[in-house]
């Protein structure tokens, strides 16, 4: 191999390096246009995340003041069923005092009133055997009247 024949192998071979070359470099500048989409990408997923966190310390906060709401809804409602055992035995009582009070109470009543208007009647049976004789007697007295007038 003679000498221009060596020189023109190597350049043949600097040639096909260069275009190895030139196609890394290519290759390269995508990837770093690709390096620079994804760190802008990064910087959105960043704020994205801290957007995210912010929200999360909002719900977390909601979160206690909603446990904080249920705590006192429980204790509220230990309050109420306190209170309904104490109404519920409030009108067993009542019921219990007018079952065994008033209603015998009412029938004691009833029964005297019934008394009373037996005893009414039984007193104004007098009165009117005593009107029925007030009308006799005035009868016979507008009679013996009469009888006065045609004897005299």
């Amino acid at each position: 191999m003679t000498d221009s024949q060596k020189l023109d192998l190597i350049l043949l071979k600097l040639d096909e390096h260069d275009a190895k070359f030139e196609l890394i470099n290519t290759q390269l500048a995508e990837l770093k246009a690709d390096m620079v989409e994804v760190k802008a990408d990064i910087v959105e997923l960043k704020a994205d995340v801290a957007e995210l966190k912010a929200d999360m310390v909002e719900v977390k906060a909601d979160i206690v003041e909603l446990k904080a709401d249920v705590a006192e809804l429980k204790a509220d409602m230990v309050e109420v069923k306190a209170d309904i055992v104490e109404l519920k035995t409030k009108v067993n009582n009542i019921n219990f005092i007018l079952e065994n009070e008033v209603r015998v109470n009412i029938i004691r009543i009833a029964e005297g009133h019934l008394d009373l208007s037996r005893n009414l009647h039984e007193a104004m049976k007098p009165n009117n055997e005593v009107e029925m004789l007030a009308v006799k007697v005035s009868m016979l007295e507008t009679d013996v009247k009469e009888l006065k007038r045609k004897i005299s």
